[in-house]
């Protein structure tokens, strides 16, 4: 007979997720880098004994935390990406999860999904000055790991140009993808285009890495912001998902236009298999359902034809071993 036991652990994933995001607001991780009883745990990060055994008793079932005894203490996958400070932190990564906006937009997927598109209450993501992409722009972490994947991509490509190499990075949240190229190769200016308050945000990421003096900013809308140019080459993370196939191509030729004639493009994202869809493009398709206008996880032929359409070669899908997205990679055609 069938179990049902899975169908109970989906259904009470909420919960999990609850956990898990109580215990990063609440510093426990951090707390626990030292084992400690309940009652110590409780005392550090300022908290009742009987709640805070309980969340403990959460996390343990999660394999976040272990007990020897009557002593908890972290599990190497807690250690490694939870306690902040450590290279891998991913905490930051909550509040961009977990944002209440996309909380919200989530509960009404069956609304949604009867009226065709987004049934909200405010704001769609791809409006401009939307507060989400603040918080978005801040956690950091979420890019980092995938920015250095593309920083050893493109090693050998930037190797082989003439300096100054250019670099358009078009919506740029955090900066990290387009700053971390800046860091590791000397030769290489940026153009980073975002709205205003988001650009704060990337500002603040360039003076940590010691690069604001080889960055110029744009502040404004992608669709409609001078591109300046031209660039050798323009990185497109996270964008086209939050627009229609019609909108995303005429987005994809505006970037054309801006490089050089043997430029590149980077689209980095969520690439749908229709006949065997994988949990993060598929479950992001419906998170864009909710939060933007029209947007959706698309194919990689879907890509391909929006290059195509602005004057790209046929690109080179690279897996991303550091998240569940590709880099489609392509070249003007001439």
């Amino acid at each position: 007979m069938a179990s049902p036991s899975e169908i109970v652990q989906l259904l009470t994933a909420p919960q999990a997720t609850a956990a898990v995001v109580a215990a990063i607001e609440l510093d426990l991780f951090a707390a626990l880098v030292a084992p400690g009883s309940a009652a110590e745990v409780a005392l550090r990060i300022g908290c009742p004994e009987r709640t805070t055994r309980a969340l403990l008793a959460a996390l343990q079932a999660l394999r976040l935390v272990e007990r020897d005894g009557k002593r908890y203490r972290l599990s190497p996958l807690a250690a490694a990406h939870l306690v902040p400070g450590e290279p891998g932190y991913l905490g930051d990564a909550a509040a961009v999860f977990c944002d209440p906006v996309t909380w919200a937009s989530l509960r009404r997927l069956a609304e949604t999904v009867r009226a065709g598109g987004a049934v909200r209450d405010d704001r769609p993501a791809e409006t401009p000055g939307h507060p989400f992409w603040n918080t978005f722009a801040r956690a950091v972490s979420l890019a980092a790991p995938s920015a250095n994947v593309l920083a050893d991509l493109l090693a050998p490509w930037i190797a082989s140009r003439p300096a100054p190499v250019r670099v358009l990075d078009l919506a740029c949240g955090s900066g990290l993808y387009g700053l971390t190229l800046a860091r590791r190769f000397p030769s290489l200016r940026v153009t980073a285009l975002d709205w205003p308050g988001v650009l704060d945000e990337a500002r603040a990421t360039a003076r940590r890495l010691a690069v604001e003096d080889r960055v110029d900013w744009i502040a404004g809308d992608a669709f409609a912001a001078p591109l300046a140019g031209p660039h050798d080459l323009a990185i497109v993370s996270h964008l086209l998902h939050h627009f229609n196939l019609a909108d995303a191509a005429r987005l994809v030729a505006r970037v054309a236009q801006s490089l050089a004639p043997d430029g590149r493009i980077v689209v980095h994202e969520f690439v749908l298999d229709e006949e065997s869809p994988a949990a993060g493009p598929a479950f992001f398709s419906i998170l864009m359902l909710t939060f933007t206008s029209e947007g959706q996880s698309y194919t990689r032929a879907d890509y391909a034809r929006l290059l195509a359409y602005a004057g790209f070669a046929p690109p080179t899908a690279v897996p991303n071993p550091a998240s569940p997205t590709e880099f489609l990679i392509a070249d003007r055609q001439t």
